[in-house]
């Protein structure tokens, strides 16, 4: 099973993040990097996803496809700014799944509840 560290090695470090306000969806863009612990990554926030998960902590990140019907990385986890001396605030998010995703039916050896073509990512162990 694929880890979050090579996940980011094929994928990159600038995925789209995903947080909810007051007056709905708020999408946005970060660079983040993988902390010591394996579970967890760190990147700056925009001030509206800030703001966001400083009322709703949980968020999601996406990667997409690299290529035509190819996987995206849908990444859930909860957030929590950390920093705001920067020029955008610093946020840690804490992992709580991770999954390679595409429409279409599940593949051989299919786990878990997702009824699309799903690969989990394995976080790393505590």
């Amino acid at each position: 099973m694929t880890t979050i560290s090579e996940a980011l090695r094929e994928y990159g470090n600038t995925p789209y993040v995903l947080t909810v306000g007051d007056d709905g969806p708020h999408t946005s863009h970060s660079t983040v990097s993988l902390d010591p612990d394996g579970r967890s990554l760190t990147g700056p926030l925009s001030k509206s996803a800030a703001k966001n998960v400083g009322n709703r902590p949980a968020m999601s990140l996406f990667w997409p496809p690299q290529e035509p019907g190819g996987y995206g990385i849908i990444m859930n986890g909860t957030a929590r700014v950390i920093a705001t001396d920067g020029p955008d605030p610093l946020a840690s998010i804490a992992l709580t799944k991770a999954v390679f995703h595409r429409p279409g039916t599940p593949g051989p050896g299919h786990e878990g509840t997702c009824t699309s073509d799903c690969r989990p990512i394995r976080l790393a162990q505590t």
